[in-house]
């Protein structure tokens, strides 16, 4: 599956954690209770054997150490996170 298939809708989406559960709480971004992610958490369930190739992928895009890609997921909307998965093929 691709990020922008996984986030594809603003519910599918989320700031501040890698994962939501359906009640909002924190999760870890492969539990079966996730139903939403941040940019980095669908990296991760979306690539997790090209872990490293897809983040450098996004912060060579953004012009960012990948290390604060999370804090650019958390600073932007949906919309913006969508542009950038789709303009970059992920």
């Amino acid at each position: 599956m691709k990020i922008r298939e996984l986030l594809k809708t603003p519910e599918k989406w989320t700031r501040g954690t890698f994962a939501k559960g359906i009640r909002g709480d924190s999760v870890h971004f492969a539990s079966k209770h996730a139903v939403c992610w941040c940019l980095m958490g669908a990296v991760y369930q979306c690539y997790p054997t090209n872990i490293i190739e897809t983040t450098e992928k996004l912060a060579t895009a953004l012009k960012c150490p990948f290390q604060e890609l999370a804090a650019w997921n958390d600073a932007h909307s949906h919309a913006e996170v969508l542009a950038l998965v789709e303009k970059l093929d992920l």
